[in-house]
């Protein structure tokens, strides 16, 4: 193998945040200065209002000027940070050992001079020493990759090897391999990976040598995820661990690596992603507290991460984290069992980092936080350095309240995006665990700017005031415009003459079915619905619903048809309530299929199935129901009352403004960096089709991006049946075969009439009415009471529930 040393010094871009966390300055202006929304209750101020906290961590942001760069794998030694080059594109592209400082801010990378015979070395994990050498764990697979032999090698920080040995024998060539780990006296600890399956499961064990001491395993059938290491004294190494799919809590465990056993510090460590070890001195150390910093591969000495003051840090001896917040904690003295909670120092969106995608986390010896961040999603790759910094000593920014039901990674990526770009505005999003308690927050006033209008009832929300009306701030925006929308977007979203919200992306939900069941109507009414299934009482009216869901959605487009909320009269006992009771007992309880079934194809080719719920979330997805009901396919819709908005959108990033926030024009200024097209409209085709797949995994919002997506398709359709190809199938166990074929623009244009006529999707499932229905029905369908108590009882229950709310 052609041996070759270079060492590049690459400057890196640093980018110092200007949201909430600049230096304060003189003349920081606290108006909004909005033409739009003034008045009313401020949430802002409402927040503000609260007990501020004393510190604020300021980030500055880092990133690596190289492309093949892994954030994800970065190992903290002292001051610099080092990491293996993940595999290039181009063959024979060589990994090398890279260096960043953080003091210098510059990259040295280095070649391997290998030792080895093979030529196909996989360099499967590794861990950096304190002087910058590394032990690395290589695959090395014969030219047909038919043998694999493992070795355990050392680098010198040039990049010339200082040993390697053959591991095969005690490592084995089926095991998985994950992290490794050098403790104080430069032991090595090499961890099994997740996928790792019962006694399989466990630790390495090599002395600082390289010598095989022994084989350590976690002594548990359940899977075994490795969370982070401390070192606990200069004799033993802590190890944190996370057992089982959805565990309650993390395990701390000691490798006494002479006994060569793992002994259980604590069973009920906090369930975390990962944490770091604040250093004391020795004259600062209590009895049983951990004595060193290390990560995966750090192994830092003392003179390279000296302890950073306890005002910076407290008094704690961990700092934990997991996908939302920072928090302090001390580990119980040894001997002792009592231990104190978690105490949350800051959210990682405070300092406008992502928490769901922070891979480390450390502190330098200045006392700045060390976290790097890979979200490959969203584009944001980086080392973020958090310098603690007294609140007063900050800039503040307009704080705006985004409230939203289990907020996931992709709201947090869209708020710190946001927060990134801003210097008067930032986003701070606020969990509610339920819809039932974000509507209660909102009942009794509490603060907030915007509203996640995922699963939400705007119809109800908007009856009672809570919203502003987007549309003139749509008007006067300089980046978009109403016809800027696919056809039926806004319309859906216009509640009395109120734009409430505008989805980024959506899905379509409805009912596919025979359309000469329909005979000369419209659309599929409530009543035509029930006349059907009358009319054929062998047939499963819905195919692969169940009872709940089935009325589940009779309410979410009929509730109205029982419920004068503006008179409070209720008609539940009334017959038509009884014959959507009688409707609904026809479907199964769950929808668990029994061994050999026929397939929904085949039962609706057989008319023992008469509907079927269809899901859109590309052109090309209808083709299935066309190959279940043929030519007569149609999309007649959930039953309403009069037979049209039976088609259910899903929004995708659809936010409301709240009436009562005054800085409408920042909460705006977000919702236009959500629907901001220039990006996507810059893409080449193939990468824009792509990244409406799987990152807004259904159908986007702006007609332009919509179109060329469209064009994308047929296009790319028209090429592939020019060269006679077919466009696969889909095939049923049961042996039924839907072919598919090229997409047409009819099919594009019976998607885009669906959205005219489409209602926002909100979430029944809290909804008390249906819940009063979902808790008294089943007395029916069991025969445990007729049909007639049954429907008086909910009609009492219902009526009593709308006079205590009128």
């Amino acid at each position: 193998m052609k041996k070759w040393n270079r060492i590049c010094l690459l400057m890196i871009g640093a980018v110092l945040s200007l949201t909430a966390c600049q230096k304060k300055a003189d003349g920081a202006d606290g108006s909004d200065g909005s033409g739009l929304g003034e008045g009313g209750v401020n949430a802002s101020e409402a927040v503000a209002a609260q007990p501020e906290k004393e510190w604020t961590y300021v980030p500055e942001f880092l990133t690596v000027a190289d492309d093949r760069a892994s954030y994800g794998d970065m190992q903290l030694v002292g001051d610099t940070v080092c990491y293996i080059s993940m595999v290039g594109e181009a063959q024979g592209e060589p990994q090398k050992m890279c260096r960043y400082s953080l003091t210098r801010r510059e990259l040295t990378q280095v070649s391997f001079q290998w030792p080895l015979e093979e030529e196909n070395l996989e360099i499967c994990s590794f861990a950096y020493n304190p002087d910058h050498s590394v032990w690395l764990i290589v695959n090395a697979y014969s030219a047909d990759y038919s043998q694999l032999n493992r070795y355990l090698c050392r680098f010198d920080p040039e990049g010339n090897n200082m040993s390697f040995q053959d591991i095969t024998q005690e490592m084995g060539r089926d095991s998985s391999v994950g992290d490794m780990a050098v403790d104080g006296q430069g032991r090595i600890y090499v961890f099994t990976s997740e996928y790792a399956e019962g006694e399989a499961a466990g630790i390495w064990l090599y002395t600082g040598e390289g010598r095989y001491q022994a084989k350590v395993p976690f002594g548990t059938s359940e899977t075994v995820r490795v969370i982070g290491t401390v070192d606990r004294s200069e004799e033993s190494l802590c190890v944190c661990v996370s057992k089982g799919e959805n565990p309650e809590h993390c395990a701390m465990l000691e490798v006494d690596f002479e006994g060569k056993r793992l002994i259980e510090v604590d069973a009920e460590f906090p369930n975390i992603n990962g944490l770091c070890e604040i250093r004391q001195s020795p004259a600062d150390s209590a009895d049983g507290a951990f004595g060193s910093q290390n990560s995966f591969g750090g192994g830092d000495s003392a003179e390279s991460n000296r302890a950073p003051d306890k005002e910076a840090t407290g008094e704690y001896n961990l700092l934990l984290y997991d996908d939302k917040y920072v928090y302090g904690y001390d580990f119980p003295a040894e001997g002792k069992k009592s231990r104190q909670s978690p105490e949350e120092l800051f959210a990682w969106t405070d300092s406008d980092i992502n928490g769901y995608f922070v891979e480390d986390f450390s502190i330098l010896e200045d006392g700045r936080y060390y976290v790097t961040v890979e979200d490959w999603t969203n584009e944001d790759r980086c080392i973020a350095l958090l310098r603690r910094t007294r609140t007063e000593d900050v800039v503040p920014c307009k704080n705006l309240v985004l409230a939203a039901v289990d907020g996931d990674s992709a709201l947090a990526a869209l708020a710190v995006r946001f927060n990134r770009s801003q210097e008067r505005y930032r986003i701070d999003v606020q969990d509610y665990g339920s819809l039932t308690d974000l509507y209660n927050a909102i009942l009794t006033g509490e603060a907030m700017d915007l509203i996640d209008l995922s699963g939400v009832d705007v119809e109800s929300l908007m009856r009672q005031g809570v919203f502003e009306d987007l549309r003139p701030f749509l008007e006067q925006s300089e980046s978009l415009a109403p016809d800027d929308f696919v056809e039926g977007i806004l319309d859906t979203y216009t509640i009395d003459g109120t734009l409430v919200g505008i989805p980024d992306s959506f899905i379509l939900r409805t009912v596919a079915g025979d359309r000469t069941l329909l005979g000369d109507d419209a659309g599929l009414t409530l009543e035509r619905l029930l006349e059907i299934a009358q009319s054929n009482p062998e047939a499963l009216p819905i195919g692969e619903v169940t009872k709940n869901e089935m009325m589940q959605y009779l309410m979410m487009f009929n509730q109205d048809a029982f419920i004068d909320w503006e008179t409070g009269e209720c008609r539940f006992d009334s017959p038509q309530f009884q014959a959507v009771m009688e409707f609904v007992s026809r479907f199964p309880d769950s929808l668990e299929n029994l061994p050999g079934e026929d397939s929904l194809p085949r039962k609706i080719h057989d008319g023992r199935v008469l509907f079927a719920i269809a899901e859109i979330r590309r052109p090309g997805n209808i083709q299935r129901y066309e190959g279940m009901f043929g030519e007569t396919a149609a999309y007649v819709g959930f039953p309403t009352a009069d037979g049209s908005g039976g088609t259910l959108l899903y929004a995708g990033n659809a936010f409301g403004i709240t009436a009562t926030s005054q800085y409408k024009e920042g909460a705006w200024k977000f919702i236009e960096s959500v629907l901001d097209p220039k990006e996507a409209e810059q893409m080449e085709p193939e990468e824009l089709v792509y990244s409406i797949r799987w990152e807004l995994n259904g159908l986007p919002s702006v007609k332009k991006i919509m179109d060329m997506m469209n064009e994308y398709y047929l296009e790319d359709d028209r090429e592939w049946a020019a060269k006679g190809r077919d466009f696969g199938f889909l095939t049923y166990e049961d042996g039924w075969i839907i072919e598919f074929h090229a997409l047409t623009q009819e099919e594009i244009d019976t998607v885009l009439e669906l959205v005219k006529d489409a209602k926002p999707f909100y979430s029944v499932e809290e909804d008390d009415v249906v819940k009063i229905i979902g808790e008294e029905a089943p007395a029916y369908y069991r025969g445990q009471k007729s049909l007639e108590d049954v429907a008086e009882i909910i009609q009492n229950r219902v009526q009593l529930y709308v006079n205590e709310r009128r």
